[in-house]
């Protein structure tokens, strides 16, 4: 009796399995596989190719999958650190120490010219902030961030000769590039054109620190993602619930791919809705030519499978993101809680990035409520609890709600950038460290509450004027 039970659920389990697999392979229009590929060989979307690259110490094994024509292995003296891809041409970053002297070893490798020579350009005396910290345009200018000089950007020109040092203010977390322009991304997403060394501009001002992810795909600390397309920074969907710093994402004009827990979940970049939500195994997804590739191993092989982006997009399916409860409206519905919205004549409020600010130093939770339009239940908490009496201060949480979903804002009080919900000495010390680049609290909305003349620096103006407010107490 027992073994019949074990047989009729191991077939029903087979079963399931089988229904599963057949989901699947009815949306994968190919599938092959390639040799000498390693479990850490990653996809690559250009402009014009789709590559599979493999890093392995000194080696760097490059195949294009949309054509025959590029398939090639380059040996270097050094283990490689970082690899960047412009306008045709790879380069290769490796460290090299010198006698007393730190070196960064860039290479230069074309895949449609390569003869098994490649040009290396050594700049001296100089290490890396991080391996997502250089990055290169169509002319060969180099753009990397010193580890010494974090909140700063050096410029060579391919010969590897100083040209220009841009500010940013801030620790830079991630360069790239994108239609001939660089983005460096910090608190704040800058970008820097390279038709004039002098011309930089301001694309973005966010409120909160960016996290890197991958080329043109951002994330801030309050898990939206961010994609630039068109030297614009779009607001894709919220991942709250999809822990995205440990995921594959992809993007193009139209939409966001995730991969969660061996689902894919496909969002619409303008209406932010969830799509589709497919089961799937892969290590690395990538869009490109209307087709979504994804990459798997298995041994000493990569497993490369194309699935149509209309199938993925032109079915609208309601389902239920992980680690989410169920509910019948679309996920970024509740997610994103575009259905609420909150006003104010006082205050300045941006209901997409769910931020009230420019509120006055020593307004309290019941002046707050009052100069605030909304039409559904407010909480204010604070370190997780709820406050209902006392001083309202930069980083608590107000949270708008009705039977159906949930709004969170974040607040900031200018001037109170250690979240005290007033203006003292540690406010003040705050600005002050900042200033002299010491380490400091100022990040995200504590910066904006410091940056009293709201011109997006924090400097000598801002601690004159916090030391104004803190006199006034």
């Amino acid at each position: 009796m027992k073994r019949q039970i074990l047989y009729s659920i191991t077939v029903l389990l087979s079963l399931i399995t089988i229904i599963s697999c057949l989901s699947v392979k009815s949306l994968a229009l190919s599938s092959y596989s390639l040799n000498g590929f390693s479990g850490d060989s990653r996809l690559l979307a250009t402009d014009n190719h789709l590559f599979i690259i493999d890093i392995n110490g000194k080696c760097a094994k490059i195949k294009s999958l949309d054509t025959d024509k590029y398939d090639i292995s380059v040996q270097f003296g050094d283990n490689i650190s970082s690899y960047s891809y412009c306008d045709g041409k790879f380069y290769f970053c490796r460290n090299s120490f010198d006698g007393a002297v730190n070196s960064i070893l860039i290479s230069t490798v074309a895949p449609d010219s390569y003869d098994g020579f490649y040009n290396t350009t050594v700049i001296r005396d100089i290490s890396l902030n991080n391996e997502s910290t250089i990055a290169f345009d169509s002319l060969g200018n180099i753009y990397l961030s010193h580890k010494n000089d974090r909140k700063s950007i050096k410029m060579y020109d391919k010969n590897g000769t100083a040209l220009k040092k841009f500010d940013c203010g801030s620790v830079i977390t991630q360069l790239f590039v994108q239609n001939n322009k660089v983005y460096a991304v910090c608190d704040s997403l800058l970008f820097i054109s390279n038709s004039s060394i002098a011309d930089t501009g301001l694309e973005v001002n966010n409120l909160y620190p960016f996290k890197p992810m991958q080329e043109n795909l951002l994330c801030d600390s309050f898990s939206n993602i961010y994609v630039c397309l068109d030297n614009k920074v779009n607001l894709a969907f919220n991942t709250r619930s999809i822990k995205p710093t440990a995921e594959k994402i992809t993007a193009d004009e139209d939409c966001v791919v995730c991969l969660c827990d061996d689902k894919l979940f496909t969002y619409d970049i303008n209406s932010k809705n969830l799509l589709t939500s497919t089961a799937v195994k892969a290590d690395d997804i990538t869009l490109f030519n209307s087709k979504l590739y994804l990459l798997s191993h298995s041994g000493n092989q990569a497993i490369i499978s194309e699935i149509s982006k209309k199938k993925l997009t032109s079915v609208e399916v309601v389902t239920t993101a992980p680690h989410s409860t169920a509910h019948t409206k679309p996920v970024s519905s509740v997610i994103n809680n575009y259905d609420l919205s909150v006003t104010s004549s006082e205050y300045s409020v941006d209901n997409s990035k769910k931020i009230i600010s420019d509120i006055t130093v020593g307004t309290t939770v019941a002046q707050l409520k009052k100069k605030l339009s909304y039409n559904c239940d407010f909480t204010l908490y604070y370190k997780g609890k709820i406050r209902k009496t006392g001083n309202v201060g930069t980083g608590m949480t107000a949270v708008f709600s009705n039977d159906n979903s949930k709004a969170e804002y974040t607040i900031i009080v200018k001037g109170d950038c250690t979240g005290e919900g007033n203006v003292n000495s540690r406010d003040k010390k705050a600005v002050f460290d900042y200033i002299l680049g010491e380490q400091s609290v100022l990040n995200g909305v504590y910066f904006t509450a410091a940056d009293m003349n709201s011109d997006l620096v924090i400097d000598t103006k801002d601690l004159l004027l916090t030391a104004k407010a803190y006199s006034k107490r």
